[in-house]
C-alpha cells in the first residue's frame, strides 16, 4: 500500500480490495481454484489469478500497470460501481491502461514507459526488505501450499483434537498455552444456576 492511500478489505475469499485513493502494488504467486483477487476503485476493477501489478486511483482516474507474465483483466464499472463484463481489456506484461470515469470502458492497453517502472521497483524492494526483516526476526509463519488450502489440510487438526481432549479433562500438551481466566468459559445468565 503506497503512502497516503486509503484501502479497505471488502472480502477475504474471494479477495476484494477497495482502493479509494492512492496506490497499491499486488504481488501474487498463485490462488486456489475458483478464487480471485480484485482491486476495485471507483472507476474500475482489476482482476487476476496470480501476477504482479500496480493500481492507482488519483484525481478521479484509475491506472493499472502489469509487470509480470500473467494477464490482468481490467473492467469498467457502471454508475453503481458494478463490474461491466463488456467493458474490459487484458493487460499483458509491461502494459498499462486508464479508466477515466464510471460508465467508460478502459483505454486500450499501451506499452509502459520507463518512468512507470520506478514505483513498481520501489514497492518490490520494500516488500523484499520486509520479508527479509521478518525472516531475520523469526517472524515468518509456515506458508501453506495451494493443494493444502484447496483440500482443507491447512486447518489445524492437531490443535483442534488437543482442544477437544482438554475440554474432556485431559492435561494440556506441552507447548500449549494455559487457559486464561474468562477465556472459553460460558458465564451464567440471569436466573440460571
Amino acid at each position: 500500500i503506497e503512502e497516503s492511500s486509503k484501502v479497505r478489505i471488502r472480502s477475504l475469499y474471494p479477495t476484494i480490495i477497495a482502493l479509494d485513493s492512492g496506490g497499491l502494488f499486488a504481488k501474487l504467486k498463485q490462488l486456489p481454484r475458483e478464487s480471485s483477487f480484485d482491486v476495485q476503485t471507483p472507476t474500475a476493477i482489476a482482476s487476476v489469478r496470480g501476477t504482479e501489478y500496480r493500481t492507482t486511483f488519483i484525481g478521479g482516474e484509475t491506472e493499472i500497470y502489469n509487470v509480470s507474465d500473467s494477464d490482468v483483466t481490467v473492467f469498467g464499472v457502471d454508475a453503481t460501481g458494478k463490474k461491466v463484463e463488456a467493458q474490459s481489456v487484458i493487460l499483458r506484461n509491461s502494459q498499462k491502461t486508464q479508466v477515466q470515469m464510471r460508465g467508460i470502458a478502459p483505454n486500450q492497453p499501451r506499452r509502459m514507459e520507463e518512468r512507470d517502472f520506478s514505483p513498481v521497483k520501489h514497492a518490490r524492494e520494500r516488500i523484499e526488505g520486509r520479508i527479509q526483516q521478518n525472516i531475520e526476526q523469526g517472524r515468518m509463519g509456515r506458508i501453506q501450499g495451494i493443494r493444502q488450502i484447496e483440500s482443507g489440510e491447512w486447518k489445524s487438526k492437531p490443535r483442534d483434537e488437543n482442544m477437544a481432549r482438554i475440554r474432556q479433562g485431559a492435561p494440556r500438551p506441552e507447548g500449549m498455552g494455559e487457559r486464561r481466566e474468562g477465556m472459553g468459559e460460558r458465564r451464567q445468565g440471569p436466573g440460571e444456576q
